[in-house]
């Protein structure tokens, strides 16, 4: 009692927005903009196939000038695309996950898994393409049978303590048979895809925090995790805590780096929570030299090296086609 006052009616003034950011002209990229966010891109032959968020997916040329070719409205928001041979798939949200095929420019599609009451987050399909992992929900991992697409089914499913914020599989295999997810908190997990009896958890851990913001590739032998300004190399058949396994720095962020992408010996890392992108030659994983370390304005994802020429999804800033 006394303390509250009356308000004071403000002046009835209209906000002043400003006009759209226009395309840039003397950034050293292109960018193609949706009404939704650009979450991921993957490549058929030289088609662009993008998760455009709320916008559905979009088909496009991106040489020598952005054109989309096509488009599909989806029920929920696209935020992540996988090709694997002549096939799509699509992380749909509620929609689950969608699995389509390329024909005279347009998606068609051709199978559908759905997971009841939850989402799917993102998928991997990697290999011979006889499996899809997919994350669901911030909890799971499934493995799911996509031979027949129009009849996928799941083989496994996998939870720990901790949450799935995202990107959190692995990029690629080890040993052309292993797969590697984490979960924030608990650590890393091994998977089997080519186990006698089916794909199972291979029982191999490391416990420990990688961070939420960062993730996983394959490199030769051994699963990149990147982590606190740099990345370790783990290897599969190895159980000890992540604060015991060397760290190899890269450049001056230190706090985290983000999604890697690599391509031949140059390893492309994207932050989405603050925009840093790292770029660092890795002929010699264990001495990494840095390359290039610059700042997009939008919330960049995992990005992609097609035809020698970077191409970054960046969130409502679009995707981003680094031609010089």
């Amino acid at each position: 009692p006394g303390i509250a006052t009356v308000p004071i009616a403000e002046e009835k003034t209209v906000a002043t927005i400003p006009a759209t950011r226009p395309l840039e002209t003397e950034e050293p990229y292109r960018s193609y903009r949706t009404d939704g966010q650009v979450y991921g891109v993957d490549f058929l032959g030289d088609t662009a196939i993008v998760a455009c968020g709320t916008s559905g997916v979009h088909v496009v040329n991106i040489h020598p000038r952005f054109e989309t070719l096509s488009r599909v409205e989806t029920a929920d928001r696209v935020t992540d695309v996988c090709v694997a041979g002549n096939r799509i798939y699509v992380a749909e949200g509620s929609a689950g996950l969608g699995v389509y095929e390329l024909e005279s420019e347009t998606l068609n599609e051709i199978g559908r898994y759905r997971v009841p009451g939850d989402t799917i987050r993102q998928v991997e399909v990697p290999g011979d393409a006889k499996y899809a992992i997919v994350q669901v929900g911030v909890h799971k991992i499934q493995i799911v049978d996509v031979t027949d697409p129009r009849a996928p089914r799941k083989v496994l499913e996998d939870q720990h303590p901790g949450l799935l914020y995202g990107d959190q599989l692995m990029r690629g295999l080890i040993e052309d048979r292993y797969t590697c997810a984490f979960w924030h908190v608990s650590g890393l997990f091994w998977y089997d895809l080519k186990a006698d009896d089916g794909p199972c958890y291979s029982g191999d851990n490391f416990p420990g925090r990688t961070g939420s913001g960062n993730g996983l590739i394959a490199h030769a032998d051994k699963t990149m995790a990147i982590t606190r300004g740099g990345y370790l190399l783990l290897d599969r058949d190895e159980r000890r805590d992540l604060s015991d396994v060397p760290m190899y720095r890269v450049g001056t962020q230190r706090r985290h780096l983000g999604k890697p992408t690599i391509a031949g010996n140059r390893l492309y890392i994207v932050d989405r929570q603050i925009g840093l992108v790292t770029i660092a030659d890795i002929a010699d994983p264990k001495n990494p030299k840095l390359i290039d370390q610059f700042e997009l304005p939008g919330n960049p994802s995992r990005c992609v090296v097609h035809n020698g020429v970077l191409i970054v999804p960046d969130g409502y800033h679009g995707l981003l086609v680094f031609d010089r």
